[in-house]
């Protein structure tokens, strides 16, 4: 009885883990090393407005952390963004217990068109054109 369970548990976790990773999709590493994933499949559409989640994965620690995640709305009048909330984690995969931060900020943010989440805008705003 005690190996099926074993062996069931190690079925389900392989599931649970490979499906949990399945919806960050790598877009681009950055100058400095970090690396730049979107989860393209999770979004939600409101008019213009895409609400999505962001992953980077930090090249070194940051204050503590080698990853955070952010929830946050995009603009695709302008591909603006405006992030509504921070997950920092521990580890570089986002595995650990984040810490959660709800944004201060109120106002959107213009996206400079070299970085990597300018990227990321234009393919996500494509989805609703």
């Amino acid at each position: 009885m005690s190996k099926k369970f074993l062996l069931a548990f190690i079925a389900l976790s392989l599931f649970i883990s490979s499906s949990a990773n399945a919806e960050w999709e790598r877009l681009s590493k950055t100058d400095v090393g970090d690396i730049y994933y979107v989860d393209f499949e999770n979004i939600r559409i409101e008019g213009k407005i895409i609400k999505h989640w962001t992953f980077i994965e930090y090249s070194e620690p940051f204050e503590g952390y080698l990853s955070h995640k952010t929830y946050q709305k995009l603009n695709c009048d302008d591909y603006s963004f405006m992030p509504l909330r921070f997950i920092f984690h521990i580890d570089k995969k986002g595995l650990s217990r984040g810490e959660t931060q709800e944004s201060v900020i109120d106002y959107w943010i213009p996206t400079p068109r070299k970085a990597v989440a300018y990227e990321a805008a234009v393919i996500l705003c494509r989805k609703i054109k």
